[in-house]
């Protein structure tokens, strides 16, 4: 779920803006160059992915509404509610879509900066989470446990069961789980690129969504010994759903390039969407999710509904809808969309906050008598923007700014290309540690305040 970037989430994430600034390369005019620019102009154009940016705040309101407030005494909103952990599919999906989406042209150059990015826009804003809540928690009669504080503080809840759930940040899991599919995705992408079309349809795509089936088995404690190298990758969870995007982003790509290898029909592409959305948001209101049989329960919120996303991803990546494109395509929608990475992060927080502050005095300000869970929804937006643009993308900033330091230090006149070669050699870790060393963190904390 990176500002995925998904998710990011990427934004996982997370991913709606993880592109790297690369010198353009200078193209000689001519109808070969005019044509490739204006191939990129597409492309650029629909990289903005509107829809799936505002579609995502949708999917993160309904999680928290999952966690927070599924036992209302509302019938329907209840039943609404108990599907929220089914888009946990949709996040970790979207985000392996976007991040396929943008780098499979391209390529990655440089892996170490690439998780570095990745780790920049997920970690600080989950680490103030972390304060937030050890700070907060011994007020309201909560303990700090130190192996859960050390657990989430290495993002490690998603490898130890015995801390998946916490008091600190339970939510907190999907950051260790992005950051290990982050790792996975310059791997995967190359095969998954060079894949025909057909494979990708027929084998891949299939592939991913029957894992999702054992990673449901897996989290009911089923023993699948038969399976037993696949215990140590089903961990952390939605690994299928991230490659699931992965492959789902690569086949979306190609049919760009090569518009009558999927043809769409007319009326799919501009009803399709809506209809979905609608159709997906009925089920849930009047169906429980606790009333299917239990693998199927489980599964809801490991990928049975991959395909389902898969749709809803790609008729809005291609932005042909009559009615919801213009909706979501709204800049309010789009400022949600941009900062629901945030509030699902801090879900736990505003929970803290809401139920032993922010409710009770409200209602001795007003004198009323409401529930916490009135204000929930809307404490945690506020809180998220405030925490998205106060803090979150100034210290996202503030890490590239320290990376760029480190890559624009001039080398001696001797040996300067094998100093240059060193730099390139620096790892995604090693810069993760240089940043925390560094003594340009106090000047850089102190220009942004």
């Amino acid at each position: 779920m990176d500002n995925d970037d998904l998710v990011e989430v990427e934004s996982p994430t997370s991913a709606m803006d993880d592109t790297e600034d690369e010198p353009e390369e200078e193209q000689e005019p001519g109808p070969e160059a005019e044509s490739r620019q204006e191939n990129d102009s597409r492309t650029s154009r629909k990289r903005q992915l509107h829809i799936l940016q505002s579609l995502r705040w949708l999917s993160a309101m309904h999680i928290i509404c999952y966690h927070f407030l599924a036992e209302t005494g509302n019938k329907r909103w209840d039943n609404f509610a108990s599907w929220g952990a089914s888009q946990l599919t949709y996040f970790f999906v979207l985000s392996g879509f976007i991040l396929a989406y943008q780098y499979t042209d391209r390529g990655i150059t440089n892996v170490g900066k690439f998780l570095f990015k990745r780790w920049a826009r997920l970690y600080p804003t989950y680490l103030l989470s972390i304060i937030v809540q050890c700070i907060a928690l011994p007020k309201v009669g909560i303990p700090v446990d130190a192996g859960a504080l050390a657990a989430v503080f290495f993002s490690l809840t998603a490898w130890i069961p015995r801390y998946f759930l916490n008091f600190i940040n339970t939510p907190g899991w999907s950051v260790g789980a992005f950051l290990f599919q982050y790792m996975l995705f310059p791997t995967l992408l190359k095969p998954i690129s060079r894949a025909k079309q057909g494979t990708r349809f027929k084998k891949l795509l299939p592939a991913c969504w029957i894992f999702s089936i054992l990673e449901a088995g897996h989290a009911m404690g089923i023993d699948i010994s038969l399976f037993k190298p696949f215990n140590w990758v089903m961990l952390p969870p939605h690994t299928g759903s991230f490659m699931f995007g992965i492959v789902l982003g690569c086949s979306f790509l190609e049919s760009e390039k090569r518009p009558t290898a999927t043809r769409i029909p007319q009326l799919v592409r501009h009803f399709g969407l809506s209809v979905t959305v609608v159709a997906t948001v009925l089920l849930f209101v009047f169906t429980r999710a606790t009333s299917v049989p239990s693998i199927l329960y489980y599964w809801t919120s490991h990928g049975l509904f991959m395909p389902l996303f898969a749709f809803i991803i790609w008729l809005g990546a291609l932005e042909t809808d009559c009615l919801l494109r213009h909706w979501l395509s709204l800049k309010p929608c789009l400022l949600l969309g941009q900062v629901s990475f945030t509030v699902y992060i801090l879900q736990g927080c505003v929970n803290t906050f809401s139920a032993n502050w922010i409710g009770p005095w409200i209602n001795k300000q007003f004198g009323l008598s409401l529930d916490y869970n009135y204000v929930f929804l809307v404490a945690a937006n506020v809180i998220g923007f405030i925490i998205h643009f106060v803090f979150e993308q100034p210290a996202y900033n503030a890490l590239l700014f320290l990376d760029s330091r480190n890559d624009t230090q001039t080398a001696p006149e001797v040996g300067t290309i094998r100093t240059t070669r060193r730099k390139k050699k620096m790892s995604g870790w090693k810069r993760t540690f240089n940043t925390f060393i560094s003594y340009e963190w106090v000047r850089v904390i102190a220009y942004y305040l």
